[in-house]
């Protein structure tokens, strides 16, 4: 930062809250003046070597109260942007980086469910095997069944006696069986299906949390330190001026 400031003649001599920012390098200083120029009076307390000292403390002071640069930060992923970096390329490059924090947040989700994913997936399948055996064996017992049922009708007619008892409690146990099975494995699908919905909420909630396009940045005024201050240079400067001549 430069400054330009008045001296006056007042009891304050230099007030720093009067002071006017300029684009200017100390090397652009001139050291001699342009031809036919003159000079304004210089003020009693300019011309006093320890004044200079004092205004250069007061200036260091002055730049921690009132300097400060605007940076935006992201809550959801935590980042700053750079200074005089610009709220619009803060965001495009903030939305690179919450691709890639998106994607190593789904990560990380699935391998917090993955072990429990792992041993729901292997119990369906054996579930859905033991489903397939009980219909098989219910499929042979009805076959055999019906063989039973026409033997002892066979055995009707030839004069025997006929017990469906047994047989009545073979389909029953067979059908039970089936659908205990089918329960099992239709217990096991609906809880899989309660994991994934969880775990896409999860990562949902993880993609809502870094939508920078919709994210409300803070903005926050970084202010420096005092020892954070170095004055370059602290020095007398006539500011040219043009003098239009009258006629």
């Amino acid at each position: 930062y430069a400054f330009l400031i008045p001296v006056t003649d007042e009891a304050v001599p230099v007030d720093w809250d009067n002071a006017a920012q300029v684009h200017l390098e100390a090397s652009q200083l001139e050291k001699e003046p342009l031809p036919d120029a003159s000079f304004g009076a210089v003020p009693p307390a300019a011309m006093k070597k320890k004044s200079y000292a004092a205004w250069s403390r007061d200036f260091a002071a002055w730049i921690t109260t009132s300097q400060s640069i605007e940076l935006f930060r992201s809550p959801g992923l935590g980042r700053l942007s750079q200074p005089g970096e610009s709220e619009r390329n803060f965001r495009a490059r903030l939305a690179q980086e919450a691709r890639e924090s998106r994607d190593e947040a789904a990560g990380k989700v699935r391998q917090k469910y993955a072990a429990k994913m792992a041993t729901l997936e292997d119990r369906i399948r054996r579930a859905e095997s033991m489903v397939q055996k009980e219909e098989a064996e219910e499929q042979e017992r009805t076959i055999n069944t019906a063989v039973d049922i026409g033997g002892a009708l066979l055995g009707a007619f030839l004069g025997q006696r006929v017990s469906r008892r047994s047989i009545g409690r073979l389909r029953v146990k067979g059908t039970m069986d089936v659908e205990r099975a089918a329960d099992q494995l239709r217990s096991l699908q609906q809880q899989h299906w309660d994991l994934e919905l969880a775990i896409q909420q999860e990562m949902n909630a993880v993609a809502a949390k870094m939508d920078v396009t919709t994210e409300q940045l803070e903005r926050l005024a970084i202010r420096p330190k005092k020892t954070n201050v170095t004055v370059q240079l602290l020095a007398l400067a006539w500011s040219p001026n043009a003098l239009q001549k009258s006629e």
